[in-house]
């Protein structure tokens, strides 16, 4: 049977409490975010949104490439997990705070209020986010902290997974990503591509088919949009000085 399905109440407490930890903890960054910094345009800045950072790692990432992050979690434990991390990675080009924060209540967060982001990034998130009306409540709500002409940037697993299929995760489909993230809900697909998401989920080879999505937001942008560069050396200058940005060091070693 086919079961593309929500994750069950306290599914998530039980994975980060196991010991062999959460099944997306991979020990290290997912190659396609890798790639998404390394494409020009995709994650813009300075201010990007992790949202369900999970252990923290990408939200790291984000750091070392120079942006300032906010990253959250509905979970404790992955807040908790999260921190440790970035203690642990010591000094960052950019920053990351992370905190406890609901996605359908980010409006009551006194650290993100009424606050826009560049960039959000959902990395296997959506994948896990309920039912129909849920997937589209989500949606609205990173609509509501991402400026005019931001990204979204999102991985999920696909509807490339043959059957049988016990979720969760839910397949996510191309078609699914456009009727969500259409002008009508404040959104234009602006690119989509097949990848691999890693993991430890008992796949052959430790990874399944997924989609990676780029979005942007739609509305009005202000006459000064705020600059999309962020700290420290950008990716045109590591280049002319011969080196590579992070994201792509780690991918490649």
């Amino acid at each position: 049977p086919v079961e593309d399905r929500e994750p069950g109440a306290g599914l998530f407490d039980q994975l980060y409490g196991a010991d062999e930890g959460p099944p997306w903890d991979i020990g290290s960054w997912q190659p396609e975010l890798c790639s998404s910094l390394w494409q020009v345009g995709e994650v813009i800045g300075p201010r990007v949104l992790d949202v369900g950072c999970g252990t923290g790692d990408n939200a790291v990432l984000l750091a070392m490439n120079g942006f300032h992050v906010i990253a959250f979690d509905f979970h404790e434990a992955a807040v908790k997990m999260s921190r440790e991390r970035l203690a642990a990675a010591g000094e960052l080009r950019g920053s990351v705070q992370v905190i406890l924060a609901d996605v359908f209540k980010l409006t009551d967060v006194p650290e993100i209020g009424g606050a826009k982001f560049d960039t959000a990034v959902d990395s296997a998130v959506m994948h896990c986010i309920g039912d129909d009306d849920a997937q589209a409540r989500y949606v609205a709500a990173l609509a509501g902290v991402v400026r005019p002409g931001g990204h979204l940037v999102l991985q999920a697993c696909s509807d490339r997974n043959p059957d049988p299929w016990e979720g969760p995760p839910r397949r996510i489909s191309e078609a699914r990503m456009r009727q969500l993230l259409c002008e009508d809900t404040g959104w234009r697909v602006d690119s989509v591509r097949h990848c691999l998401y890693e993991n430890r989920m008992g796949f052959k080879d430790g990874s399944c088919p997924a989609i990676w999505v780029v979005a942007t937001r739609l509305g009005e942008q202000p006459e000064a949009p705020p600059d999309v560069s962020h700290d420290g050396a950008g990716e045109s200058e590591l280049r002319s000085e011969g080196q590579e940005p992070p994201a792509k060091r780690r991918a490649a070693g």
